[in-house]
Protein backbone atom coordinates (compact mmCIF):
# COMPACT_ATOMS: atom_id res chain seq x y z
CA UNK A 1 0.00 0.00 0.00
CA UNK A 2 1.33 3.44 -0.86
CA UNK A 3 1.41 6.46 1.42
CA UNK A 4 -1.41 8.01 -0.62
CA UNK A 5 -3.64 4.99 0.01
CA UNK A 6 -2.91 5.18 3.73
CA UNK A 7 -3.78 8.87 3.81
CA UNK A 8 -6.96 8.24 1.84
CA UNK A 9 -7.99 5.50 4.27
CA UNK A 10 -7.34 7.78 7.25
CA UNK A 11 -9.40 10.58 5.67
CA UNK A 12 -12.29 8.21 4.92
CA UNK A 13 -12.22 6.93 8.50
CA UNK A 14 -12.25 10.48 9.89
CA UNK A 15 -15.12 11.39 7.60
CA UNK A 16 -17.16 8.41 8.85
CA UNK A 17 -16.43 9.30 12.46
CA UNK A 18 -17.45 12.93 11.96
CA UNK A 19 -20.63 12.03 10.15
CA UNK A 20 -21.60 9.65 12.95
CA UNK A 21 -21.08 12.46 15.48
CA UNK A 22 -23.05 15.01 13.43
CA UNK A 23 -26.65 15.80 14.40
CA UNK A 24 -29.00 13.20 13.06
CA UNK A 25 -31.36 15.54 11.24
CA UNK A 26 -30.15 18.91 10.12
CA UNK A 27 -32.92 20.89 8.55
CA UNK A 28 -32.52 21.51 4.88
CA UNK A 29 -32.70 25.16 3.93
CA UNK A 30 -34.59 26.34 0.89
CA UNK A 31 -35.22 29.69 -0.74
CA UNK A 32 -38.43 31.58 -1.40
CA UNK A 33 -38.98 34.50 -3.72
CA UNK A 34 -41.14 37.05 -1.88
CA UNK A 35 -43.44 39.21 -4.00
CA UNK A 36 -46.48 41.44 -3.59
CA UNK A 37 -49.98 41.17 -4.98
CA UNK A 38 -52.20 44.01 -3.78
CA UNK A 39 -51.54 44.57 -0.09
CA UNK A 40 -50.46 40.99 0.54
CA UNK A 41 -47.09 39.26 0.32
CA UNK A 42 -46.57 35.84 -1.21
CA UNK A 43 -43.67 33.45 -1.56
CA UNK A 44 -42.88 30.76 -4.07
CA UNK A 45 -40.18 28.14 -4.34
CA UNK A 46 -37.15 29.86 -5.85
CA UNK A 47 -36.14 26.70 -7.71
CA UNK A 48 -39.01 27.32 -10.11
CA UNK A 49 -37.93 30.90 -10.86
CA UNK A 50 -35.95 31.42 -14.07
CA UNK A 51 -35.70 35.20 -13.89
CA UNK A 52 -37.45 38.41 -12.92
CA UNK A 53 -38.12 41.05 -15.54
CA UNK A 54 -39.69 44.48 -15.79
CA UNK A 55 -43.11 44.50 -17.38
CA UNK A 56 -42.52 45.19 -21.06
CA UNK A 57 -45.08 45.29 -23.81
CA UNK A 58 -47.52 42.42 -23.44
CA UNK A 59 -49.12 41.37 -26.74
CA UNK A 60 -52.77 40.58 -26.06
CA UNK A 61 -54.23 37.39 -27.49
CA UNK A 62 -57.84 37.16 -28.63
CA UNK A 63 -60.16 34.49 -27.24
CA UNK A 64 -58.04 33.66 -24.18
CA UNK A 65 -59.22 33.26 -20.60
CA UNK A 66 -59.16 36.43 -18.47
CA UNK A 67 -56.09 35.31 -16.49
CA UNK A 68 -54.00 35.10 -19.68
CA UNK A 69 -52.68 38.60 -20.28
CA UNK A 70 -50.81 37.77 -23.48
CA UNK A 71 -47.33 37.05 -24.76
CA UNK A 72 -43.98 38.67 -24.02
CA UNK A 73 -40.77 38.51 -26.03
CA UNK A 74 -37.87 38.57 -23.61
CA UNK A 75 -34.53 38.46 -25.41
CA UNK A 76 -35.93 36.22 -28.12
CA UNK A 77 -37.79 33.90 -25.75
CA UNK A 78 -41.57 34.13 -26.18
CA UNK A 79 -43.82 33.00 -23.34
CA UNK A 80 -47.28 33.58 -21.93
CA UNK A 81 -47.97 35.96 -19.06
CA UNK A 82 -50.71 35.25 -16.55
CA UNK A 83 -52.36 37.13 -13.71
CA UNK A 84 -53.00 34.94 -10.66
CA UNK A 85 -54.77 37.70 -8.70
CA UNK A 86 -58.30 36.75 -9.83
CA UNK A 87 -57.68 33.10 -8.89
CA UNK A 88 -56.69 34.26 -5.40
CA UNK A 89 -59.74 36.55 -5.30
CA UNK A 90 -57.54 39.62 -5.22
CA UNK A 91 -58.49 42.77 -7.11
CA UNK A 92 -56.65 43.38 -10.36
CA UNK A 93 -55.01 46.75 -10.47
CA UNK A 94 -52.80 48.74 -12.76
CA UNK A 95 -49.12 47.96 -12.59
CA UNK A 96 -46.70 50.76 -11.83
CA UNK A 97 -42.92 50.94 -12.25
CA UNK A 98 -42.55 48.33 -9.47
CA UNK A 99 -44.49 45.74 -11.49
CA UNK A 100 -42.52 42.67 -12.51
CA UNK A 101 -42.91 39.47 -14.45
CA UNK A 102 -41.66 36.44 -12.55
CA UNK A 103 -40.61 33.91 -15.18
CA UNK A 104 -41.01 30.36 -13.94
CA UNK A 105 -40.41 26.97 -15.48
CA UNK A 106 -43.26 24.53 -14.91
CA UNK A 107 -44.14 21.28 -16.70
CA UNK A 108 -41.67 22.03 -19.48
CA UNK A 109 -43.06 25.52 -20.12
CA UNK A 110 -41.85 29.02 -19.37
CA UNK A 111 -44.64 31.12 -17.91
CA UNK A 112 -44.60 34.69 -16.66
CA UNK A 113 -46.56 35.63 -13.54
CA UNK A 114 -47.46 39.27 -12.95
CA UNK A 115 -46.39 40.67 -9.58
CA UNK A 116 -46.96 44.19 -8.30
CA UNK A 117 -43.53 44.13 -6.70
CA UNK A 118 -40.72 41.75 -5.82
CA UNK A 119 -39.17 42.12 -2.38
CA UNK A 120 -36.37 39.65 -1.86
CA UNK A 121 -35.13 36.10 -1.91
CA UNK A 122 -35.21 34.59 1.60
CA UNK A 123 -33.61 31.43 2.92
CA UNK A 124 -35.70 29.49 5.40
CA UNK A 125 -36.23 26.04 6.91
CA UNK A 126 -39.38 23.97 7.28
CA UNK A 127 -39.44 24.64 11.06
CA UNK A 128 -39.81 28.38 10.40
CA UNK A 129 -43.02 27.78 8.45
CA UNK A 130 -46.42 27.76 10.10
CA UNK A 131 -49.53 25.98 8.85
CA UNK A 132 -51.57 28.11 6.46
CA UNK A 133 -54.40 30.13 7.90
CA UNK A 134 -57.84 28.73 7.42
CA UNK A 135 -59.66 31.06 5.13
CA UNK A 136 -63.36 31.32 4.55
CA UNK A 137 -62.45 31.67 0.91
CA UNK A 138 -61.88 28.04 -0.06
CA UNK A 139 -60.23 28.83 -3.39
CA UNK A 140 -57.58 31.02 -1.86
CA UNK A 141 -56.78 28.62 0.98
CA UNK A 142 -56.35 25.75 -1.46
CA UNK A 143 -53.31 27.39 -3.01
CA UNK A 144 -51.29 28.13 0.11
CA UNK A 145 -48.99 25.61 1.73
CA UNK A 146 -47.63 27.60 4.66
CA UNK A 147 -47.22 30.95 6.32
CA UNK A 148 -43.83 32.55 6.97
CA UNK A 149 -43.54 35.41 9.44
CA UNK A 150 -40.79 37.30 7.67
CA UNK A 151 -40.83 40.37 9.87
CA UNK A 152 -43.09 41.42 12.72
CA UNK A 153 -45.73 42.91 10.44
CA UNK A 154 -44.96 40.98 7.28
CA UNK A 155 -46.66 37.60 6.99
CA UNK A 156 -45.84 35.83 3.72
CA UNK A 157 -48.25 33.26 2.31
CA UNK A 158 -46.26 30.47 0.66
CA UNK A 159 -48.07 29.50 -2.52
CA UNK A 160 -48.62 26.00 -3.81
CA UNK A 161 -47.76 27.13 -7.31
CA UNK A 162 -48.21 23.73 -9.00
CA UNK A 163 -51.80 23.52 -7.67
CA UNK A 164 -52.48 27.10 -8.74
CA UNK A 165 -51.09 26.57 -12.24
CA UNK A 166 -52.96 23.28 -12.60
CA UNK A 167 -56.18 25.11 -11.74
CA UNK A 168 -55.41 27.64 -14.46
CA UNK A 169 -54.62 24.75 -16.85
CA UNK A 170 -51.07 25.90 -17.50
Amino acid sequence: MSDNDDILDILRQRDQEQSSLAPAAQEEKFRLLVFRLGDEWYGLDARMVQEISRVNQITRLPLTPPHVLGLVNLRGSIFGVIDIRPTLNLPSGQLDENGRIIVIFYNGLEVGIIAEGVSEMVETTPSQLQPPLLMSDGERGRYSTALLQLKKDLPVTVLNLPALLDKLKI
